[in-house]
């Protein structure tokens, strides 16, 4: 009834009232009571601000209004109401009409019509494909090979995301390309209808069979219980199973060969050989992390100084519960190979014990295995950024000598005089001072 004018309407409620009531003369003092009011309207919209409404309550009164003497109870009576409602608030509707043809005189509708702003041949208001590139051979909807490729019933999601590519073409679709007519015949859009879906809950985007099923949802063995839940997926026809999937014959056995009954086997399945609890699930390896560490280089001038520097600790942990006896301390190795050389482990320490030169090496790595109490292992990686040393500088006075010598030979080339006044220009007598500096770039 949203356009019709005249409407129905019903109402029921509570009142409180007040009276004072003169009856025979006699003049009661102020009462109060409790009345029900049940009533039927009708409410006539006579404009879009102004509403009448003609009513009756009946109202089931719990006071002795009019104290009679001869019948003293409680007082029901009836009302009609007459109600004239204007809305002061409500904006004033649009004037616009949008039937009137002589709004659209201006509008050339022979030009939309034709418009095709891709140039691909097939006008715009028909293009399902409106921004083709140009010269791209298109369909009759205006789309391409590539365009269809990505998008093969045109609804905007792509084909990898859509999961109703057989979508109707210009029909409206949700995030996962179905309409809503769509997802009312499959609501687990598996693309089996639900009247003939015997699976109604698959999760979406799983691959299903001609009867809407996944592989997990399936039960191989007929027990009732879905394979992705079935512990025993080989029981016999007829068996009683539990929740599981498993009868009481299956539940002392040890399917998966690892010592653990099945009755109490939490990880049916495990490969044989594996380490396991006593729950039948295998052992964690540890966790170890990896680390960085920053050390100024130590090399120093002619002579390697011994090293032995505590660079810190490597953090280690178990993920499986404590052994009841034995240790259950994580060992540390270090991994030949890389840097290892640079490098020795105490306990969960980790030391650098060669000098380090930022000219020859700038990072240093090595990798450790760190292995658990059940013999497994997990690997990771210390490295170490060496930071360089600032080059200095000095200015020093200094003096020099020159003293002839017994054993020099005849010549201009060796008499200790060519020394006393160098010519630079012509490079004769030439000072050379030299200080060994080891240390690669720094020399």
């Amino acid at each position: 009834m949203k356009n019709t004018k005249i409407k129905p309407f019903a109402t029921a409620g509570a009142q409180w009232m007040y009276f004072k009531t003169t009856s025979n003369g006699e003049t009661f003092s102020q009462e109060s009571g409790l009345n029900l009011p049940i009533g039927l309207g009708i409410s006539l919209d006579v404009s879009e601000r102004i509403r009448f409404d003609v009513g009756m309550n009946y109202h089931l009164s719990f006071a002795d209004i009019d104290h009679a003497t001869t019948l003293a109870s409680n007082d029901n009576f009836t009302v009609v109401n007459f109600t004239l409602h204007y809305d002061l608030f409500t904006p004033k509707p649009d004037d616009y009409n949008y039937y009137d043809e002589t709004n659209y005189t201006k509008v050339n509708f022979k030009a939309m019509d034709v418009e095709d702003h891709d140039a691909d041949g097939v006008p715009d208001i028909e293009d399902n494909c409106p921004s083709t590139p140009n010269g791209v051979k298109v369909n009759e909807y205006g789309c391409s090979e590539s365009q269809l490729k990505d998008d093969f019933d045109l609804d905007g999601v792509e084909n990898e995301k859509d999961l109703c590519d057989d979508t109707p073409i210009g029909e409206k679709v949700n995030e996962f390309g179905c309409t809503e007519l769509q997802i009312e015949l499959d609501k687990d859009l598996d693309g089996v209808l639900d009247e003939v879906d015997k699976c109604l809950n698959t999760e979406l985007g799983l691959e299903v069979n001609e009867d809407g099923c996944n592989e997990k949802q399936l039960d191989d063995d007929f027990d009732g219980v879905e394979n992705q839940f079935d512990r025993c997926p080989e029981t016999e026809a007829g068996d009683q199973v539990d929740e599981n999937g498993c009868s009481e014959d299956q539940l002392d056995l040890d399917d998966d060969g690892d010592g653990v009954k099945n009755k109490k086997d939490l990880c049916g399945g495990t490969p044989k050989g594996t380490a396991i609890d006593g729950n039948g699930c295998p052992f964690n390896p540890p966790t170890v992390y990896s680390a960085q560490f920053e050390r100024v280089e130590t090399k120093n001038i002619d002579v390697d100084l011994p090293v032995d520097f505590l660079l810190g600790n490597i953090v280690t942990f178990d993920n499986n519960p404590p052994l009841n006896s034995g240790s259950n301390e994580i060992g540390l190795s270090i991994v030949s190979g890389w840097d290892s050389d640079y490098f020795r482990i105490e306990g969960q320490q980790i030391y650098l014990i060669k000098p380090i030169d930022f000219e020859n090496k700038k990072r240093l790595t090595v990798r450790i295995r760190a292995i658990n109490s059940r013999g497994l292992d997990a690997f990771a990686f210390i490295r170490i950024r060496v930071l360089d040393i600032p080059n200095t500088y000095t200015f020093s006075p200094f003096s020099l000598s020159v003293f002839d010598v017994n054993s020099e030979s005849d010549g201009s080339k060796v008499d200790h005089k060519r020394y006393y006044n160098p010519n630079n220009t012509k490079g004769v007598g030439k000072w050379k001072i030299k200080k060994k500096i080891s240390g690669g770039a720094d020399a």
